[in-house]
């Protein structure tokens, strides 16, 4: 025993330059706020933007919450400050999609015309597009360029029975609000709920997101919102964007 005890002390000894773990390079570094002000601020002068707010998260936790330049009341922005998300939205029109899904109200590769038999368009092919088709943009449904304001979402999305798909479903990626529009409704229909009340109910009340709803058109009234600007020709102009129907896929 006193042999093999020494033969591997000897061996520990032997291998121990190699077996010394150095410190982690991988560990996280602080994070450098000064630079990330700078590259904001840069940012938006290069842009000709007024103003922006972020927050850096990491492993679930803030590490910088920073606001930069004014709205177009000429207030200070903050990391408070209510503004738009934009296209940001279409991720919580796509989790409450999924929430459903877990639910097992629907399939991701149902038709999406077995749950919304009222959704019709000068195309046959409509027939065969998948709420997966809709949540990666791979529909075939267009982009619309001009989009009017309407009274509710199914106001609104009953306005692609014109329409004509532009590929095949699932036959190539090509963005469009529409398939936003399309789920957003899916939601209503299929919860019973409005969408904007499901969204409340369903995903900003149980995060806290106390200052977030979801308005049918960009006019729509908001409480504490400025009304923003319009970027044209390298500017930004403290005008009201044009109205429009937006909700499921760029609402506030």
């Amino acid at each position: 025993m006193k042999k093999i005890l020494i033969a591997i002390i000897a061996t520990i000894t032997l291998l121990a330059p190699f077996l010394y773990f150095p410190p982690s390079t991988h560990a996280a570094s602080v994070l450098d706020k000064g630079a990330v002000d700078d590259y904001v601020e840069r940012y938006l002068i290069r842009n000709g933007l007024p103003g922006a707010s972020i927050v850096i998260v990491k492993d679930g936790g803030i590490v910088h919450a920073q606001g930069y330049g004014h709205d177009s009341e000429g207030k200070p922005l903050t990391e408070h400050s209510l503004l738009r998300i934009g296209s940001v939205s279409k991720s919580f029109t796509a989790f409450a999609v999924l929430q459903l899904i877990d639910e097992g109200a629907f399939g991701l590769d149902d038709p999406i015309v077995r749950h919304l038999p009222d959704l019709k368009m000068n195309d046959q092919r409509v027939g065969q597009v998948t709420i997966r088709h809709l949540l990666s943009h791979t529909s075939g449904i267009s982009n619309p360029t001009i989009v009017s304001k309407a009274d509710t979402l199914e106001k609104g999305v009953k306005r692609v029975h014109q329409w004509q798909l532009q590929s095949d479903p699932g036959e190539g990626y090509s963005y469009s609000n529409a398939n936003y529009w399309i789920l957003a409704w899916l939601v209503e229909n299929v919860s019973g709920m409005e969408f904007a009340a499901y969204l409340d109910t369903k995903v900003f009340s149980p995060l806290g997101m106390d200052d977030s709803l979801s308005p049918v058109n960009s006019g729509d009234s908001v409480p504490g919102l400025p009304h923003g600007y319009v970027t044209a020709f390298g500017t930004a102009i403290s005008i009201s964007e044009m109205e429009r129907m937006f909700t499921g896929s760029g609402e506030s």
